[in-house]
């Protein structure tokens, strides 16, 4: 049991905190857009590669992910801006591409 409470915690600091907040921030944001789940289904996991984030000091912040849903996954390329009030927001989503599932 804390053998698995240890691996948990390990997974969970370098999946959430090791992300900018700019990247974790849009990953919530996109997650509850209609648009995107009319598309997915069901919201289950995204994805993404370290290479395609961007920088803690990045502002825009370009990054590419993958949603995955029930009925298919969908690739993004997104740009989130800072605003003065220090919150972040997707400026612009591009659609790369949609794999339905089997």
């Amino acid at each position: 049991m804390l053998l698995a409470f240890t691996g948990y915690c390990i997974v969970t600091y370098f999946t959430v905190y090791k992300t900018p907040q700019s990247f974790r921030d849009s990953v919530e944001a996109l997650k509850q857009r209609p648009d995107i789940l009319n598309k997915i289904g069901q919201y289950e996991s995204y994805s993404y590669y370290d290479e395609d984030l961007p920088t803690k000091e990045d502002n825009p912040a370009r990054f590419k992910l993958s949603l995955k849903g029930s009925d298919a996954t969908i690739y993004l390329s997104c740009v989130a801006t800072k605003a003065k009030s220090g919150t972040w927001f997707l400026a612009q989503i591009k659609q790369d591409s949609l794999v339905k599932a089997k």
